[in-house]
């Protein structure tokens, strides 16, 4: 049977002709299936490519984090309002592995004064920023203090909200 033939007999009902039956089988399994990709071989790729592309963006991110260094430890308290005579505040370095290694500490308060600074501090020494620094009331605002240590670099060692009472 040509190919004709066999479009000829496919019009025709299909109970009259039992060889048709079998052509149209051998058609059917002989004609080939277009996929692509398997979904196995797709399903792999996907979580290549997603590995890939975590292992991109972890780079990224660990390269901006990697500038990250070593901090001080320098232990601080504050004392606002000494006394009747000295109402300022005082600092005092407590200790900390390394407040030997202090340059210098400047001390800042918002919207109170400029930066006051006092060269190679020592431990246990009470520290005063007297009140004519401090002008007008009471004031409240954060207090930073920043140490320079002696390799050069620049730690904030207390940072707070303080109160200093007006002038007696």
């Amino acid at each position: 049977m040509d190919l004709a033939e066999f479009f000829t007999l496919a019009c025709l009902p299909i109970s009259l002709y039992p060889d048709c039956i079998i052509q149209l089988f051998i058609m059917k399994s002989v004609a080939k299936k277009n996929d692509a990709v398997s979904p196995v071989i797709g399903t792999i790729l996907l979580v290549a490519i997603t590995v890939v592309l975590v292992a991109i963006v972890a780079a990224v991110v660990m390269g901006m984090v990697g500038g990250v260094g070593q901090s001080k430890t320098v232990g601080v308290t504050v004392v606002p309002g000494v006394n009747a005579t000295d109402a300022g505040f005082t600092f005092t370095l407590v200790g900390g592995a390394d407040a030997g290694s202090l340059h210098n500490v400047s001390a800042y308060m918002s919207d109170a004064f400029e930066d006051v600074s006092f060269d190679n501090p020592g431990v246990g020494k009470p520290y005063l920023v007297p009140r004519d620094v401090v002008e007008g009331g009471a004031v409240t605002g954060t207090l930073t203090l920043t140490g320079t240590f002696n390799d050069g670099s620049k730690y904030v060692i207390y940072q707070s909200q303080v109160t200093i009472p007006a002038d007696p």
